[in-house]
C-alpha cells in the first residue's frame, strides 16, 4: 500500500510539474508577442525612442543585400526615414521560449502599406527575431529581415 501511495505521489508530482511548466512558457510567449506588437505600434507612431527601448545594447539587424546595422545605426536610420505607415498586418507569428524562460525566438511575416517621399508602396517581409529577457522586459538582440517591395500608383 505504501508503494502505491509513493507511486501515486510521484505521478501527481510529475503531472503537476508538467502542467505548471506549460503556464509560465505560454505566458512568456504572450509577453514576447506583446513586445513585438508594442515595437510595431511605436514604429507606426514614428516614436523611434520608444521603439529603440525594445532593442538590446548589442542589437544587430541583418537585411537582405548584406546590410547589417547595430543598434545606434539602426535607430539613426529609422529616425532619418520619412516613411509613414498607412497599414501594417503581422501574420503567421510563431514564437518559442527557451526552457529557462530567458531567451525567445519568433518568426513572422509583415505586410506594410506605406508612403515615403510622396510615393506609396507595399512591402512584404519574412522576419526572424531572437529576444532576451533583460530586467524583466523582452529585448530584441538579433533580427533578420527579407523583403520585397512594390511601388503603387498614386491615388
Amino acid at each position: 500500500m505504501f508503494a502505491l501511495r509513493v507511486l501515486a505521489f510521484a505521478v501527481l508530482l510529475c503531472c503537476g510539474n508538467a502542467a505548471m511548466s506549460q503556464g509560465p512558457i505560454a505566458s512568456r510567449e504572450a509577453d514576447v508577442k506583446r513586445a513585438i506588437d508594442m515595437f510595431y505600434a511605436a514604429a507606426i507612431r514614428r516614436d523611434w525612442d520608444a521603439a529603440a527601448d525594445f532593442l538590446s545594447a548589442d542589437f544587430r539587424i541583418f537585411v537582405d543585400g548584406l546590410e547589417i546595422y547595430d543598434r545606434p545605426e539602426y535607430v539613426a536610420l529609422l529616425k532619418s526615414d520619412d516613411m509613414i505607415t498607412l497599414s501594417l498586418d503581422v501574420r503567421d507569428v510563431d514564437i518559442s521560449v527557451s526552457a529557462d524562460g530567458q531567451m525567445a525566438w519568433a518568426r513572422f511575416r509583415a505586410f506594410i502599406d506605406s508612403e515615403s517621399n510622396g510615393v506609396r508602396s507595399r512591402t512584404k517581409t519574412a522576419e526572424t527575431l531572437i529576444l532576451q529577457l533583460i530586467g524583466g522586459r523582452w529585448h530584441f538582440r538579433h533580427s533578420h529581415v527579407s523583403f520585397s517591395s512594390e511601388k503603387l500608383a498614386s491615388q
